[in-house]
């Protein structure tokens, strides 16, 4: 299904949460091979001016490791599905690993090694990506669904990645963290994602954008209308399933493709146009 784009002044007095890996770039075979690149960081601190800085990147990834990809030191950040948090200025809340994580990330290091698998560690958690060897989901699967209940920790889905984290904040309580205070409050969540680790912070949204797979089944989200926008009771707006290029090279990243407007735009060609200067 090709949908239209939204309405033109759809950012308006927005809140903007952005996902990272498979969203704003695209997914590697490693967690250090994603490319970020100027052109993107200059999006983001374009939406940032332009939205009174309410936006901020919520992503899987460790805060550290998130934060040493973007290297944007005024910009709000949460890591780990939520666990952790960078506010603009820079204040930062992060949980310490528990016992559970340290005996089930040792655990992941040893099958990983069995496995020729990729393990990534976190301070809430640990993740296994299986991107070089799709054909071991099942016993990936099965290895940490095991792991999760020895351990007493959440099992995270995701592409080509299963995740062990500690209970606790998810994306979409983070989402609500932020939109609890300033500047955040002052406008409406927009939450833009791609993955099933992105379904929590979609049901703390009022519009969710996702790209490029729609949400599962299980998902209460209202169905895109024959014009693309359509709203159910109090189900949020929805744009789902709109097909995104990969990246062929550092310069078009999947910002550019999902019509995130650029500095220096007058007219964004694709999915929204933000009203610079509005508050």
């Amino acid at each position: 299904m090709t949908l239209p784009a939204p309405p033109s002044a759809l950012l308006e007095h927005a809140s903007l949460f952005l996902d990272l890996d498979g969203t704003l770039v695209d997914f590697a075979m490693t967690p250090d091979g994603i490319e970020v690149c100027d052109n993107l960081r200059g999006l983001l601190r374009h939406l940032q001016s332009s939205l009174d800085g309410r936006i901020a990147v919520i992503s899987g990834r460790a805060l550290a490791d998130l934060d040493s990809h973007l290297n944007l030191p005024n910009l709000a950040l949460s890591g780990s599905h939520g666990l952790e948090r960078q506010r603009a200025s820079r204040d930062e809340e992060a949980p310490l690993p528990s016992q559970s994580v340290i005996m089930a990330t040792a655990a992941a290091h040893a099958f990983a090694a069995d496995h020729k698998l990729i393990v990534e560690p976190k301070p809430g958690g640990v993740a296994i990506h299986f991107r070089g060897a799709p054909a071991l989901e099942d016993t990936v699967d099965r290895f940490m669904a095991g792991s999760a209940v020895r351990h007493g920790l959440i099992l995270q889905k995701g592409s080509m990645v299963r995740e062990l984290r500690q209970p606790g904040r998810n994306k979409g309580d983070v989402v609500r963290q932020f939109m609890q205070e300033s500047p955040f409050s002052e406008g409406a969540p927009i939450f833009l994602g791609d993955d099933l680790t992105d379904e929590d912070a979609f049901r703390a949204s009022w519009l969710v954008l996702i790209a490029p797979r729609p949400p599962s089944t299980a998902f209460p989200m209202s169905r895109p209308s024959k014009t693309g926008w359509g709203r159910g009771g109090d189900e949020p707006f929805t744009l789902a399933n709109r097909k995104l290029p990969s990246q062929r090279a550092c310069g078009r990243q999947r910002g550019d493709r999902l019509g995130l407007p650029a500095a220096g735009r007058r007219r964004p060609p694709l999915l929204f146009t933000p009203r610079t200067g509005t508050a």
